[in-house]
């Protein structure tokens, strides 16, 4: 076996031995005799650093077939050019092993976990409503409710903060550029402040790289955190976690593994059905005793989370629903404004989806009518002539 093949073979069983055999079949699938030959170079390493005593050592053996396995697994995802593959190298030859083996994990796509899993298959959507064809009286969706304010993602002192902290504050405000704004009320912090729900109205499909907090609904029980959001298709292999209170999930989190690990084990690794969350759900409507369903954007089968429909909250008579439950902010207008009204219109319409009226009698007394028109008929204001029967 040549060189450049021997290393390739030792990254290979260092991502079966760290991750799983699954992560290092889907990584030998992509190699080919052309590009075989360039990786085995760009996986080497050099001579031992730190003496003869360090080149026998097993454990430096192992940490420095990590950073093969990394450099591998970059470079055969596109995530790497081999141009690039020296500076790499330095890189992740300056961490110690624990920081490599998660830096490895974290290239991976989630993948279902130890645990009884047979209930899945009751999340099929076709066991959910169209939302073309919503009918209050007898539905059924998956959502994610949508903040209608922007949310604090990181701050810094103002003054004194380290080079180190304003450059991770920085790079989050490069990252959400044209969705933040800095918020400088207190003098001795600067606040990094997020409109995510521009930023999901603008692109549903950015759901699809998240980690996706939801909540399974029905016509008798439909209490969301916010009173608007995304209805969701959702492929049963996206299922991950089933509760019927709040588990609390880190949405944007960095470390998607070791979030879902975590709060799998809290809820012993089960699904349940849509059925058994619901008869378990305290809350009725308004915006507590919610379920939680933890989603993930895309599995790692490629499957992936599609959304259908917008749903906005009504209070019963026809109008926009005042957010008045007991978290609310806000209990003198409809939490879905006029600004937020014009981002879900537009959004219905370059997605050509429907936005979805949903009854909820908790609102306090309302006078702002419904603006988005019908989802039948000659009114629909978001896509008129659309055929009705669009199956999911």
């Amino acid at each position: 076996m040549s060189t450049g093949n021997q290393r390739i073979a030792h990254a290979l069983g260092v991502i079966e031995l760290v991750v799983g055999e699954d992560e290092r079949g889907s990584v030998e699938g992509k190699l080919t005799p052309q590009n075989m030959q360039q990786f085995g170079t760009d996986l080497g390493i050099g001579g031992f650093r730190g003496g003869i005593g360090l080149f026998k050592s097993n454990a430096e053996t192992f940490r420095r077939n990590l950073v093969r396995a990394i450099l591998l697994t970059q470079l055969s995802q596109g995530k790497l050019q081999s141009t690039q593959a020296n500076n790499q190298r330095d890189s992740l030859l300056a961490m110690d092993t624990g920081q490599l083996e998660r830096q490895l994990r974290n290239l991976f796509p989630y993948k279902p976990f130890r645990g009884r899993f047979a209930k899945r298959s009751e999340w099929e959507p076709r066991n959910f409503t169209d939302p073309w064809c919503h009918n209050n009286g007898n539905y059924m969706y998956v959502v994610h409710s949508i903040m209608g304010e922007a949310s604090k993602v990181t701050e810094v002192m103002s003054r004194g903060a380290s080079a180190s902290e304003l450059e991770a504050f920085n790079e989050l405000r490069g990252k959400y550029m044209g969705y933040a704004t800095i918020d400088a009320k207190n003098p001795m912090k600067k606040r990094l402040m997020v409109r995510f729900y521009e930023q999901y109205l603008g692109n549903p499909n950015i759901l699809r790289h998240n980690i996706i907090s939801s909540t399974v609904i029905n016509q008798t029980k439909h209490a969301t955190y916010y009173p608007f959001g995304f209805i969701m298709r959702v492929p049963p292999e996206c299922i991950y976690i089933t509760s019927s209170s709040d588990v609390g999930v880190a949405n944007r989190t960095n470390d998607i593994l070791g979030e879902l690990e975590s709060k799998q084990q809290m809820q012993q690794s089960k699904i349940r059905s849509p059925q058994k969350i619901l008869a378990n759900t305290t809350g009725h409507d308004s915006d507590t005793g919610y379920n939680e369903i933890v989603v993930v954007g895309t599995s790692p089968e490629g499957k992936q989370v599609d959304v259908t429909g917008i749903f906005v909250k009504t209070d019963g008579n026809g109008n926009i629903f005042m957010r008045n439950g007991a978290l609310s902010k806000d209990t003198t207008g409809p939490y879905v404004n006029d600004e937020i009204q014009k981002l879900i219109s537009k959004c219905a319409r370059d997605f050509q989806i429907p936005i979805v009226p949903l009854a909820d009698t908790s609102s306090g007394a309302s006078t702002t009518p419904w603006p988005f028109g019908s989802l039948r008929g000659k009114t629909n204001a978001q896509l008129p002539g659309r055929a009705r029967t669009k199956s999911i």
